[in-house]
């Protein structure tokens, strides 16, 4: 009954713009010849038809009175439907992993690298993995330290004498070196400094030793802007897979 209630005053709050003086319900005679049931297969356990016709097939209910009517089902009327209240399920995405040719994906962090051997100066290098849509490589824990620095290894790195370096994307605009930054603006949330570096009043860009086997650890050391602008190396670059 307190359904037949609320469905009458929705229609009439709904249906206000209607020429029709009643609206479709569910009730209907096709199924079960002879006898009303419901479209939806729920049991009939309550009617409100004020009078039968034994002629009409379908049930429609009066918007003035809230009563139902019999009615011939080839009539046009506007009609409510009921939606069962479906449980919510988390719609749930996996996260890409494919990353461009010739770049290469990590797992552990989610992100796309790629290895530049042509040697170039901090600010070229950044230019040119802006170009994929990337940025020089960003570094937040001892993992990506280690990944990054066996990932740029190249043949001759291990010599104690080579020249082994690759350009990061760290920087600083502080002129004391105490505030550092990612290019990519992920949070500066782990540092791996070469003994004695930053320089406070110095260092404005950062690059990475590798000395797998040269009894000097792999850290970041700190350049000066000209040294930023002249020293060339070569570079990782760091992106989202797509």
């Amino acid at each position: 009954m307190l359904d037949n209630v609320f469905l009458s005053g929705e229609a009439n709050t709904f249906f206000t713009d209607s020429a029709s003086a009643d609206f479709w319900i569910g009730a209907n005679k096709l199924f079960i010849p002879g006898n009303w049931s419901w479209s939806d297969g729920t049991s009939w356990n309550f009617d409100d038809f004020g009078k039968e016709d034994n002629i009409s097939n379908c049930g429609a209910v009066q918007l003035q009175t809230g009563k139902w009517i019999p009615a011939n089902c080839l009539d046009v009327k506007p009609f409510s439907c009921l939606v069962n209240e479906a449980a919510s399920e988390p719609i749930t995405t996996s996260k890409p992993t494919t990353c461009l040719d010739t770049w290469t994906y990590y797992s552990t962090t989610g992100y796309c690298y790629r290895l530049f051997v042509d040697a170039s100066t901090w600010l070229e290098a950044e230019d040119r993995c802006k170009v994929d849509g990337a940025h020089l490589a960003s570094i937040h824990d001892e993992d990506e330290n280690l990944f990054v620095a066996n990932f740029a290894n190249y043949p001759g790195a291990n010599v104690c004498d080579a020249h082994k370096q690759i350009w990061t994307g760290l920087y600083t605009e502080d002129s004391k070196a105490l505030k550092w930054k990612w290019t990519d603006g992920t949070p500066y949330d782990y540092k791996n400094w070469f003994p004695g570096f930053p320089i406070p009043g110095v260092s404005n860009c950062a690059y990475m030793h590798i000395a797998p086997i040269c009894n000097h650890k792999t850290g970041l050391i700190a350049n000066n802007i000209d040294s930023c602008k002249s020293l060339i190396a070569r570079y990782v670059c760091k992106s989202l897979p797509s």
